[in-house]
């Protein structure tokens, strides 16, 4: 009986081993690859966990706080907070933490939402952090960063729309942002006095569209919408009037699932068949693209655009130089769950690991992938 009882007193004093590093990046989370506004540091999601990299050292910090899967994050104009939101279970409710970044601890723990939070995005003057739930709570909160508290609430869109998918915000007015998704568009204006958003439908005509991302113009003149179908909606923002649509004849193959607006006016977008292209502002035609490998979830600038950071579901990222237009991987893993985990005879330095349609070598003490052998429809188990 003695020892049955001292066992999880043994246990609770056991030194917890201390997370040093991984090799990973979950690709599926939308717009889940962020650069810091410091340009030195990425931050991305891994299950559970929030990675901050540092670009230069390759140096890993930690943010430990959700019980399931981050389904999205974003981090404040200024730098000073990194907000994340996680999936949960049917009837639980969703948490969003919001983190202090210089201290790498929760600032806020922000608890309404159920099941899933869909999108989250902070204000121009980071006063206030908007956060979409997903398709079983269907509702947009406005959160008072400095009180912590709930501001106001509403549906994200009519019972007759479908499912609302992104945010974004007036790059001027703290009180205007943007809901899009399954045949809903709207423009919503924040009523703080007396804690009421107001939503107005923007009409497209004849134009139906599901809307799985959007982007600001600098000039904050314009919002761009990207569709399913491969087109871009332009809407006018001063007169919330819905402006045009395009490219007219070649779509984006499978869809656009990323986008940037970009300070000379153009618009970068990633689709779903892996491509990134640069489009004109008014046509949306491609100017210029690249291809990397699996469905493009994911598109950040460093500083003013001169360095994009691309991220795809199948576990890459990758960095582009603006100027030259080239294309560098920088982080890769597995896409699919690792089966079996090896070392050599003798040697602590290489390890193997295998998975759906592929075996890797990587160099522990870098995380660097030295050799990939790919085996098309095929699982590797041990």
């Amino acid at each position: 009986m003695s020892t049955a009882n001292n066992q999880p007193e043994r246990l609770d004093n056991l030194q917890r081993l201390e997370l040093e590093s991984t090799i990973g990046f979950d690709g599926k989370v939308p717009n889940g690859l962020k650069l810091h506004p410091d340009r030195i540091h990425m931050v991305y999601p891994l299950g559970c966990n929030l990675v901050i990299e540092n670009l230069q050292t390759r140096q890993q910090e930690f943010l430990l706080g959700h019980n399931n899967n981050v389904s999205c994050l974003t981090i404040s104009n200024n730098g000073k907070y990194i907000a994340s939101g996680q999936v949960t279970f049917m009837g639980f409710k969703a948490d969003i933490i919001v983190w202090d970044y210089t201290s790498r601890e929760p600032y806020a723990r922000l608890v309404l939402h159920k099941v899933k939070i869909e999108d989250l995005v902070f204000t121009c003057s980071d006063r206030f952090l908007i956060s979409l739930g997903g398709q079983d709570d269907g509702a947009i909160i406005v959160w008072n960063i400095e009180t912590k508290e709930p501001v106001c609430g509403s549906a994200a869109q009519h019972k007759s729309a479908g499912i609302t998918y992104c945010l974004a915000v007036s790059k001027e007015d703290e009180y205007q942002f943007y809901s899009a998704g399954n045949g809903t568009l709207r423009f919503w204006q924040l009523d703080v006095a007396n804690r009421k958003i107001r939503p107005t439908d923007i009409n497209t005509g004849i134009v139906k569209r599901i809307v799985k991302c959007m982007t600001v113009s600098l000039d904050g003149a314009f919002l761009y919408c990207g569709t399913t179908t491969g087109d871009i909606l332009m809407i006018y923002i001063p007169a919330t009037q819905f402006k045009s649509i395009g490219p007219e004849k070649k779509k984006y193959s499978m869809g656009i699932i990323a986008m940037q607006a970009l300070i000379n006016g153009d618009v970068l977008i990633g689709t779903g068949e892996g491509k990134v292209h640069i489009t004109e502002k008014e046509t949306f035609k491609s100017l210029k693209s690249l291809q990397a490998m699996g469905s493009i979830t994911s598109l950040a600038l460093r500083g003013e655009g001169h360095m994009i950071f691309i991220g795809t579901d199948r576990s890459h990222i990758y960095k582009v130089n603006y100027a030259d237009w080239k294309m560098e991987l920088i982080n890769t893993c597995h896409n699919s769950p690792i089966n079996d985990i090896a070392f050599p005879f003798g040697s602590s330095e290489l390890f193997g690991t295998c998975s759906y349609q592929d075996i890797r070598i990587w160099h522990a003490s870098t995380g660097n992938e030295l050799l990939r052998i790919t085996q098309a429809n095929k699982t590797c188990n041990s």
